[in-house]
Formats: C-alpha cells, structure tokens, sequence
C-alpha cells in the first residue's frame, strides 16, 4: 500500500516523504455464514417526519439539531423528542451558490464540516461557513466520512474520496492508497490499530503501525459501508461490515461471520448503511426493508419495518438517541432514544472487560459473576467508582474505553434489566 503524508500550508502540519510498502499475498479468512430467516420480531417504533425541499445526500447532528445535506444545500431543523410533530421548520443554511450540493457531513469541534464539490465549510448550526485554510480537503471530492473519537477529545475522520481512502485528524492528512486500485473506495472505517477499506467487493485490512496490509477474501458481494461498534474504535471494538450479502462481523483477523438475514445461506439481504448513537454506543443498521440494532455477539435485532425507497437512505443519531433517516425529500425520526438496558448495553462491556477474570476467579480476582443482572445492580457503584479511578481492570490488562464506561455510569444512575 501507499501511504503519503500531504504537505498542505496551514491546515496540516505533519509532512514526510512518500512511504511505500507492497502488501502481502492475501490471506486466508474464516467466514462463518449464519442462515437464521428474519431477525428477531420487530419492536415497531413511532416516527415523525418532514418534508425536505430537496434529495438527501448526508445527514448529521448537533445536539437535538438535525442538519441535512441535499442536492442543493444544507437544510436545518429543530426537532422537539417525543413531540406527534416535527416540532420547527425546516430552513436552508446559507452555503454561497444556491445549487451547491452537500456531499457529506463529519463531526468536527463543536460543529459539522461540510463537504462540497471543490470546497469545504464549516457550520455549528447557524449559515455554514468557508473553513480557512481548507484547500488540501477541498480538493479530494469526498462523498462518505467516518469518524472516531480521539482519547485527546478531538476526532480521526476516514474520508472516502474521489481517488482513494485519506485520514484527517484535524491537523494531519493521510493518502490510504491501494497499490493497483483507482477510483473511490466503497467504503472504509479507521480503528485505533487497523484500517478496513473495500473497493467493491475487495476488501483490505491495513496495519496501522506497520503500514502492511493483506487483502481479505470474503464471498459477501459489494460492500457498502464499515462501521465500528463504539466511537472510540479502540483495538477491542468489533467492527461491521454492510454487504449486498447480510451485516459481516469482524471478530478477528481470522474470523469474520454472516449474517445473511434470510432462510438461505446462499442468498442475502443487502444492509446498506449505519449510523452510531456516540452516547449509548448503540449501532445501527438499515436494509431496504428493515431498520436493525447491531450487537458484536448477537443476532442483529429488527427494530422497525421500512417501505422501499427509490433512493438511497442516509441517517444519524440525535443527543435523545433519536435515529434519523433520510431518503430522497423524506426525513423521518425513530425513537431508538430508549433508557439504557443491562442486557443491551452494558452485558457486552462487562463480557469484555470483567468477566473473563471475576467469573472464573483467575489472576486474582474475586469470583462474581458480572454478567448476571442481579450481581451487576447490586455492585453497580462499585463497578463505577473501580472503573473511574483505574482499578478495575486493573493494571496490564485492557481498560474500559470512556465512551464505554460512559454508558456503564449512565446504566447505573439507573439500572434496568
């Protein structure tokens, strides 16, 4: 693979000379292919919508604000959680020419960077603005972005581009290039230690330290979009992949599994994309029939039925946990926002970073069974004041993410089954 370091004026300030490392033959992978007819039955849940004064090309959040690019701008709501109606108007955010069309839209400080044809701008709910010093981005053509929070409290974006896959921090860019690849990747997500990145039904797994990647040969189809399951994206995130084939979850670098969300192993429903809660680290996924909640060790969950869109859906997750998605004028909410449950979201977290050692009573630890609700909500204070001053996990082993422990203290302010 390629990596350039970009040397841009002002915006980027980490220059280097090219680096470049042929990757290794590809490798062989497990694909466990999971067969189990429809998800588990759906939890239907109410919407509201609102009709936007052009298609839909990205959608972002701040806070309860939802900013919506289009083929002709960028539209701004304010949406009031729980309300029958979508509470506010939809309004146009100023973007200079009137049918600049929004290709993407990123996380970035206290705001959104919107990206554009041949520029990049900034908004943090009011008229977007020219970000300064933004040409290096501005000359990418980028139309997908993926985000991951920094332990800084800053962001790493992986930026799907017109030529190849570019990973912008802030302050530094990076050229992922494929040796013998052209074109725009169809997807890519940036892990603390590993990159994914798919050109079609090509995908590549990429280590970051080493800058050697492996091509990664998996009978899922075209891929659509990777997400990680947490916004950290640390080395123990589990990381999704939406195929034409079913939801693919990465649980290691030799073995991935399938769920095909049919009755046949040799067919699939195609997921087309995510959308990450970043307060209750809960995952979303959509196909072109159903709206799924992703788990890394369970069968993904039907949430809500879908009509058929003629064009493709985008969405994000609101400050409520509210999903919100978009397809062609249609911008629709649905309340995924529900309190925090053991079940969902914190057994994972405790199966992870507790149990392995408590449950058994190995390296010293006392025998409790973490994974047991009863057991977690009679230490839940317990498990948050160790967590929160370091010593459980304790030293040498892997700890808790903060966005992870996040939920853990929020679960415990007021645990639910």
């Amino acid at each position: 693979m390629v990596l350039r370091r970009l040397c841009p004026l002002v915006l980027l300030v980490a220059c280097g000379d090219d680096t470049i490392v042929e990757p290794p033959p590809p490798s062989e992978k497990e694909l466990l292919t999971v067969a189990e007819g429809e998800p588990m039955p759906a939890v239907e849940t109410e919407f509201i919508g609102a009709t936007l004064p052009a298609n839909a090309t990205a959608v972002g959040a701040l806070g309860n604000q939802v900013i919506v690019g289009t083929t002709v701008g960028a539209h701004a709501g304010l949406f009031v959680p729980g309300s029958q109606g979508a509470a506010g108007s939809i309004d146009t955010l100023a973007l200079g020419p009137a049918e600049a069309r929004v290709n993407a839209l990123a996380s970035f400080q206290a705001g959104l960077l919107v990206f554009m044809p041949g520029s990049v701008g900034f908004t943090s709910g009011a008229p977007v603005e020219a970000l300064a010093d933004a040409e290096p981005l501005a000359g990418l053509g980028v139309t997908e972005v993926t985000s991951r929070k920094l332990a800084s409290e800053g962001a790493s974006h992986m930026l799907i581009a017109d030529s190849a896959a570019f990973e912008f921090d802030g302050e530094e860019l990076l050229d992922w290039s494929i040796p013998g690849e052209t074109g725009a990747p169809t997807a890519a997500v940036a892990r603390e230690d590993l990159l994914l990145i798919a050109y079609g039904e090509r995908l590549y797994e990429i280590d970051r330290e080493s800058k050697t990647g492996v091509a990664v040969e998996l009978e899922v189809g075209r891929v659509n979009a990777i997400a990680c399951e947490s916004s950290s994206c640390d080395e123990s995130s589990t990381l999704f992949l939406a195929t034409e084939r079913g939801l693919c979850v990465r649980h290691s670098a030799e073995a991935y599994t399938l769920y095909t969300l049919t009755n046949s192993a040799d067919e699939g429903t195609s997921v087309r994309g995510f959308a990450l809660d970043t307060v209750s680290q809960r995952l979303y996924a959509w196909s072109d029939s159903a709206l799924l909640q992703v788990t890394s060790d369970a069968i993904p969950r039907k949430i809500a039925s879908l009509e058929p869109a003629s064009l493709p859906r985008v969405g994000a997750v609101d400050a409520a946990g509210d999903l919100w998605l978009a397809s062609g004028t249609t911008l629709s909410r649905y309340e995924t926002g529900v309190p925090l449950s053991f079940a969902t979201d914190v057994l994972p977290i405790m199966s992870a970073y507790c149990a392995s050692c408590h449950k058994a009573g190995i390296k010293g630890a006392p025998p409790i069974d973490f994974e047991d609700y009863g057991v977690a909500k009679s230490k839940s204070d317990r498990i948050v004041a160790r967590m929160a001053d370091g010593t459980m996990p304790p030293a040498g082993s892997a700890a808790v993410p903060a966005d992870k422990f996040k939920v853990v203290q929020l679960w415990a302010a007021e645990p639910s089954p």
